[in-house]
């Protein structure tokens, strides 16, 4: 298997334990009476009540009058009237079941869901679950789960994506199960897997689709130890195209704790599991993890296959579309807000719980502190067009203006709604061209570059050497996907990203000579170091070599076990000095040469002789 291989990638294993659905209790609960299809309301007929006490018994009437302003209007009459103890227009009630199994959701509570609901419920956003397929007969999902695309082979999809589609949107108050944090978005199933392994190439085509469909998140209660550039992309895609994108970060805490992908790709969220009194040791935990939220017998129905039955399931699986239903209640309440913003009131609002191990993220997922946030920034934005061509965002008492070519490129990319999300800053100008910045990047323009966005860990490589007055100088292309990782171009070099070897920027001849050998598809791969300066020339480290460079020699690229002898003898300040020629064949073996003598490596004993001149 090839470096940059990826393995199918398969969900993370899951426990569950069948519940009970009890009958529930009825209950009464209040409701305005409809009104009539089409009615006109100044003249509909409308019930008034009318309590009066005769010989100390209440008695109640009703009257019809026509319209709802005559009902207010009489009710005024009457209430003023000292024989009527009350009067007021008829309200209608209605039979419900409690939902049976709600007292056993006790992950609702830790969540804090239900002091959200006062705000929204969600009613209107579309998740997308891409997974094993959602049952759409299944009663707490019923009427709200759009047609299901289907990218993988015919077969049992099992229980595991209308578990989690539950525990995302289960319905409230309908007398069946329990309740998902957002009892009322609507659910896009997207079916990728097939029982227990999902492939890397109808993931990335169900998440392709999720975008393209208008979800306003995508959860990924999936994951592998295998990084695939293909699925990293088509997440990359979702999250420019405006969508929040959640992924359980994985099951195998205690047995190796592997990073898990896709939740570890940049502007994913990365949940893991835990509540406010301990985190899961079984959860994976690593740096990539943003919040956690409980994954330990959590409630969730089953498809049809299944009976409908609900159980108690266990898995990141399951702590994933919890936040994935955090994340569209926020979006319900301010639906510009991009993927960025989204995932800093998600990681902000979380509960810090002291005593968890490093890996578990800024905390417990607080629903409702997300839904607060989320309102606070809705509250006050604003995007206004000027007279001027400029345009003035202002969101939280403060006001980005951004005009030009910047602007357009931010329009291009999506606005606030895009991976980009608001302006931090508005245009500044610096040497050569000029600048915002944005939750998620930023834009940077000069005459001869035009307008390109800088993200990521690519920026911030950027960012440690000096921005544009670095020797890269301003940013001449945006990132290009390659085998394994991303490249971008600057007007003095490049920086290369894959997820083992981070971001890192080689230039010059350097630069040339990587190109030779093919980049990151050669036998060097991906640049382990920036460029480093030394007294009499620079190198640069990649995974399979480096290159050495001097104004005498040239740049020379230096592998293997000759590397490690010349290293062991002093690299460019020992008696060999810089390497002048590459590895060349020789009888037995390959030498290469050096300004103060060659290594020489034979392949029959593995062994290196030294030269000096």
């Amino acid at each position: 298997m090839s470096e940059h291989a990826s393995t199918p990638t398969a969900r993370p294993r899951h426990r569950a334990t069948p519940l009970l659905a009890g009958a529930g209790a009825l209950v009464l609960l209040l409701a305005a009476a409809p009104a009539a299809a089409g009615a006109d309301l100044d003249t509909a007929p409308v019930v008034v009540d009318v309590m009066r006490v005769v010989d100390g018994r209440p008695q109640v009437t009703s009257t019809v009058v026509a319209g709802a302003g005559t009902a207010e209007r009489l009710v005024a009459r009457l209430d003023a009237d000292p024989a009527v103890a009350a009067a007021d227009v008829q309200t209608t009630y209605r039979l419900d079941a409690a939902d049976p199994l709600l007292p056993r959701a006790t992950h609702l509570d830790v969540v804090r869901a239900p002091q959200a609901w006062a705000t929204t419920t969600g009613r209107g956003v579309v998740v997308a679950v891409v997974d094993s397929g959602v049952d759409a007969t299944q009663p707490d999902l019923a009427g709200r789960v759009l047609p299901q695309a289907d990218f993988a082979r015919a077969g049992d999809s099992g229980p595991h994506g209308t578990w989690v589609a539950t525990v995302l949107a289960g319905a409230l108050g309908n007398g069946v199960g329990a309740a998902g944090v957002a009892p009322d978005v609507t659910v896009l199933p997207v079916r990728v897997c097939e029982v227990d392994v999902c492939a890397s190439a109808p993931l990335a085509q169900g998440i392709v689709h999720a975008a393209d469909a208008g979800a306003s998140v995508v959860n990924l209660s999936l994951g592998g130890g295998a990084p695939n550039d293909v699925v990293r992309q088509a997440v990359a895609y979702a999250l420019g195209k405006g969508a929040v994108v959640v992924a359980a970060a994985g099951n195998t805490g205690d047995r190796g704790n592997v990073v898990s992908y896709p939740a570890s790709y940049p502007g994913v969220v990365s949940v893991s599991a835990g509540t406010d009194q301990a985190a899961s040791p079984w959860a994976q935990h690593n740096e990539f993890v943003d919040l956690s939220a409980p994954g330990t017998g959590i409630v969730a129905g089953g498809p049809a296959s299944a009976r409908h039955v609900y159980s108690a399931v266990t898995g990141t699986s399951f702590s994933a579309p919890m936040v994935s239903a955090a994340a569209a209640l926020a979006r319900s309440v301010a639906p510009a807000a991009g993927p960025a913003t989204v995932e800093q009131w998600l990681r902000s609002s979380a509960r810090p719980v002291p005593s968890w191990p490093a890996g578990y993220g800024t905390g417990v997922l607080d629903v409702a502190g997300t839904v607060s946030a989320a309102r606070a920034w809705a509250a006050g934005a604003s995007v206004t067009a000027r007279p001027d061509g400029t345009v003035a965002y202002a969101r939280s008492g403060s006001t980005a203006v951004l005009r030009g070519a910047v602007l357009e490129r931010y329009r291009a990319a999506g606005g606030p709604a895009s991976s980009l999300g608001w302006p931090v800053t508005g245009e500044v100008p610096v040497a050569g061209g000029a600048f915002a910045a944005f939750e998620g990047g930023s834009v940077y323009w000069s005459p001869a570059t035009g307008a390109q966005v800088v993200k990521g860990d690519v920026r911030a490589r950027w960012a440690s050497l000096g921005w544009e007055r670095s020797w890269l100088g301003f940013p001449a292309g945006e990132e290009v996907a390659v085998r394994g990782g991303v490249v971008q171009r600057f007007t003095g070099g490049s920086v290369w990203w894959s997820p083992a070897t981070g971001a890192q920027a080689v230039r010059g001849a350097v630069l040339d000579r990587y190109a030779r050998s093919g980049a990151e598809t050669g036998p060097l791969g991906f640049p382990t170091t920036s460029e480093a300066p030394l007294r009499g020339g620079a190198f640069s480290v990649f995974q399979g070599g480096s290159v050495y460079f001097s104004p005498a020699t040239g740049a020379r690229v230096v592998t293997g076990r000759i590397r490690d002898e010349w290293g062991r003898l002093g690299w460019e300040t020992g008696r060999l000095g810089w390497p002048r020629t590459e590895e060349v064949p020789v009888r037995g073996g390959v030498r290469q040469d050096f300004t103060g003598g060659s290594v020489t490596y034979s392949f029959s004993t593995a062994r290196t002789t030294v030269t000096y001149r």
